[in-house]
């Protein structure tokens, strides 16, 4: 292989690995959009009574559901 052919080689390699961690990263956007939206409905679904018991208002959720699932430590269920 000559080095021309190396480098092209090579520059290919870089582009897809660009490629890929583009993806990467817009299926991990995708997921975490998911997720948060997944919160966001299941805790509309409780009633006063249970966002009460744990310890939470209505008015709170949208912040709620935005917010923790951008801890490590939200992403046990997955």
């Amino acid at each position: 292989m000559t080095s021309a052919s190396l480098n092209t080689t090579l520059g290919w390699e870089r582009h897809r690995k660009t490629v890929a961690q583009l993806f990467n990263r817009a299926g991990q956007s995708l997921a975490s959009w998911w997720r948060k939206r997944r919160t966001f409905h299941t805790l509309m679904e409780l009633d006063d009574h249970a966002l009460k018991d744990i310890g939470l208002h209505r008015s709170e959720i949208p912040s709620v559901a935005h917010h923790s699932l951008t801890s490590t430590h939200a992403r046990w269920r997955d």
